[in-house]
């Protein structure tokens, strides 16, 4: 075999693994992450045949797609989009006119902001932190990381 001659190789053949995603998370990705349809549609051209269900993306067209959208991964793998709320309620304007329908990536929004008041009380009484993160993820289910309750108080 040539350098050239990767036609004949059997190595190149290998199919691509396709992943089976529920179209309505590909629009709630988009969405969420306010990029624009034709920046999004230049990155990926086969996007509208994803959200149609004619074609489904390879894992890492996925990975591609969940990066640039800034969504986890994991929620691609949800049977619906999940419904999410902002714990703080976003004042930014936009040439002088509020943008209700806007929100903030919760990307942006720290794990702990949930919890900050509760932190930031043990803080003040002398509770330190390590103790303060058992107890957010004892009491209330808290899976954000230890940086995050530290820094965030």
């Amino acid at each position: 075999m040539t350098p050239g001659n990767h036609q004949s190789s059997a190595w190149f053949n290998i199919p691509m693994t396709r992943v089976a995603i529920n179209p309505a998370l590909f629009r709630w990705a988009r969405d969420r992450s306010r990029i624009d349809a034709p920046a999004l549609l230049a990155r990926f051209p086969q996007l509208p045949s994803w959200e149609n269900a004619k074609v489904q993306p390879t894992l890492k067209q996925l990975e591609n797609y969940a990066r640039a959208t800034h969504a986890p991964i994991g929620f691609f793998f949800l049977p619906v989009p999940p419904q999410e709320s902002l714990p703080i309620p976003d004042f930014r304007t936009f040439a002088g006119r509020a943008e209700s329908r806007r929100r903030r990536p919760s990307s942006t929004i720290s794990s702990v902001e949930p919890y900050r008041d509760q932190a930031a009380r043990w803080f003040d009484q002398g509770v330190g932190g390590v103790a303060i993160h058992v107890a957010l993820c004892r009491q209330h289910g808290y899976t954000g990381s230890y940086s995050s309750v530290t820094t965030g108080c």
